[in-house]
Order: structure tokens, then C-alpha cells, then sequence
């Protein structure tokens, strides 16, 4: 069995939630004998294939990402103008990650576009939140784009693999051909966490993700509790008595490992917040708001320890447990679930 991709980024390091939807694909994919051909579009700080990767594929190819002017005028959406390339891969099935690379050219048995987001609504979303002015009028006018482009990018692909549940309910709505195929995630049991500690983590450049570490640093906590906020910027944040900031940790591992709860306290919708996805294929309780668990098709559940977020969490940290199993759960996110998993890919790509 033999397919190809076109990545819309170098997928690792798996460092952000595209990347991660990519790589950990790729993994299971290869580990089921999946023999990958990838080309992947990348900005200069992603242009290595590192050994890591070159694992799990039969052969690769990266792109440099043609950015500037010409770009940013198209009429095109900018995550579309700035990627464009071409290959032969023999008529084998492709998978698209993304509106993003849909301009690729090539001979392909069946195209499978993999959703990653309703990219004009999440555009629309960024705009809506961006404080600085350039950065909105960018956010808005590739919206509009998106908004015109995305359908022929859907029109163009035999099978919608959406990574959002609602996302893929949304397209089946208006008579796409989509599925949800929800990410692949690895299974981290930690031992029992002691310390009276939550985590959230992100980069703190990104707009969206200042905002909810912020709404995360302003909850109340019991005085013996304390907030870690850990990523890209957290050093820039406003310093918050009880709150622990880690600029770029170089392993999140010991800090998930050591906190009694990850928090979540998203407000933009789009998407499904590959984040926090992981955080479900752990043992650790999980501290969320609506937004955050969009298009997971999980909801609130104290057994499972999946918790509302609140500006007060004093009452919820006192009682949680050191650890929660949630088994039905890491079937679904590890790919197990044939409906969803790896056994549904396979059906789309090979028709068995």
C-alpha cells in the first residue's frame, strides 16, 4: 500500500497542532505498512527533513513557500498563493493537508483534502480578536478570500476528511462528501499527580492564546494552588501573584507530568483544538470551556475528569482526583475506533 501527501508545512517537529495532526498520522500510517511519497511547503525556519521524519516516509520533498507582495496581492488566499508546486506520484491516492496546498498539481488516483479547519471562519475568528490593525484587515481580507475559495478546494476533492466533528456535520449539511476523522494522539499515562499545580500551555504569540492565558491567570485559585503558563511569550505576559511563567520550555513533559490539571480557557470556536485533544489521551484532569472542546464530541463529565472552566476553580481543584481513566476516549483519539481510526483511512484511500 503506497500513498502520497502534500503537507502544508514541515510536520516536525510536531510542535502546533497542524504539525502534530500531520506527524502522528504519518507514524500510524507507517506502522500499519503505508508506504508515504511527501512533499511539504515550509518557511525557512521549518526546511529541514529531520531524521525523525524520514522514518516514517518512503521519500520526501520540501517546497520552499513562495511568500511576499505577489503573494499577499493575489487574488488568491495568501496560505494558497505562497504554496504551489508539482509531481507525478503515479496515480496514487493524495492526501491534501489543507486548503492550503490544493493548487498541487499531479496525476492521483483520488484526492483526499484533509480539513483542517473551516479556514474562512477561523480567519473571520482571528480578525474578529486582533487588536493590532494590519494584522486585522490581513485576517479579514483572507477571510473573504477563503470564503471564495474554499468551496472549489472542496468541490476538487473526492472525500472531505475533516478533523472537527462539527466541522464534518457542517459540509455533510450542505451535501459534501465529509467525514470526521478526528486526529491521532499517543497515549501518556503519567503517574498520579501530588501537586497542587494547573497547567496551561500555548503560544503566547498568537492572539487568541494571550487571551486565554490571561482568562487562566485571573481565575481564583485556593492560596496553596498555584498556575503554570508555559510557551512561546509567556515571559511577556502581566506578572499574576500565584502564576509560574516558562518561557519556551524545552520538554512540556515534566510539567504536564507534575500538574493536577491542564486548563483550557479558549473563546474562539473553529477548529478542534489539537491541544487539547492530547491532553484527553492522558490521565490528567482537564479544565475546559466549551470553545475549547468544540468538534471533539466530548462534553463535560466529572468521572472522566473533563471540567467546566469558571473564574472561580477553588471548589473544582479541592476535589479533583490524582488521576482519571478514560479508556472509551483513548480508543478514539489513539485511532482504534474503526468508524474514525486508522481502519476509516484506509477504507477512503484504498476502498477496503
Amino acid at each position: 500500500m503506497r500513498i502520497a501527501v502534500v503537507a502544508l508545512d514541515n510536520p516536525y517537529p510536531p510542535d502546533y497542532g497542524g504539525a502534530a495532526d500531520m506527524f502522528f498520522r504519518l507514524k500510524a500510517f507507517a506502522q500499519a505498512g503505508i508506504e508515504v511519497d511527501m512533499v511539504y511547503f515550509h518557511k525557512q525556519d521549518r526546511a529541514v527533513a529531520e531524521p525523525e521524519l524520514t522514518r516514517w516516509c518512503r521519500s520526501i520533498r520540501g517546497v520552499t513557500r513562495k511568500t511576499g507582495w505577489a503573494a499577499l496581492l493575489s487574488p488568491l488566499p495568501y496560505i494558497v498563493a505562497t504554496r504551489r508546486a508539482g509531481a507525478d506520484f503515479d496515480g496514487l491516492p493524495l492526501v491534501v493537508e489543507g486548503v492550503h496546498g490544493s493548487r498541487f498539481s499531479g496525476r492521483r488516483a483520488k484526492t483526499i483534502l484533509r480539513v483542517h479547519n473551516l479556514e474562512s471562519r477561523y480567519y473571520r475568528e482571528l480578525a474578529e480578536r486582533e487588536t493590532n490593525p494590519w494584522k486585522k484587515a490581513f485576517f479579514f481580507m483572507e477571510s473573504r478570500k477563503l470564503e471564495r475559495y474554499e468551496p472549489k478546494a472542496w468541490a476538487a476533492a473526492d472525500v472531505l476528511a475533516c478533523i472537527s466533528r462539527d466541522e464534518a456535520e457542517y459540509l455533510q449539511n450542505i451535501g459534501r462528501p465529509a467525514l470526521w476523522l478526528p486526529p491521532f494522539a499517543e497515549i501518556r499515562v503519567f503517574p498520579p499527580a501530588s501537586e497542587k499545580k494547573l497547567l496551561f500551555y500555548g503560544n503566547m504569540t498568537v492572539n487568541e492564546n494571550r487571551i486565554s492565558a490571561i482568562r487562566a491567570a485571573n481565575t481564583r485559585l485556593p492560596d496553596d494552588w498555584t498556575l503554570t503558563v508555559a510557551g512561546r511569550g509567556a515571559e511577556k505576559l502581566p506578572p499574576t501573584p500565584g502564576v509560574e511563567r516558562v518561557e519556551r520550555p524545552a520538554d512540556l513533559e515534566p510539567l504536564v507530568a507534575r500538574a493536577a490539571a491542564l486548563v483550557f480557557p479558549q473563546t474562539q470556536r473553529s477548529g478542534l483544538k489539537i491541544k487539547v485533544w492530547q491532553a484527553l489521551a492522558t490521565n490528567k484532569a482537564v479544565i475546559a470551556t466549551p470553545e475549547a472542546l468544540a468538534g471533539t464530541g466530548i462534553g463535560f463529565d466529572p468521572e472522566i475528569g473533563v471540567f467546566p472552566f469558571q473564574s472561580d476553580l477553588g471548589d473544582l481543584v479541592r476535589s479533583l482526583r490524582h488521576e482519571y481513566l478514560r479508556p472509551q476516549i483513548h480508543d478514539l483519539v489513539s485511532g482504534k475506533k474503526n468508524e474514525t481510526g486508522l481502519e476509516a483511512w484506509k477504507k477512503i484511500l484504498f476502498g477496503s
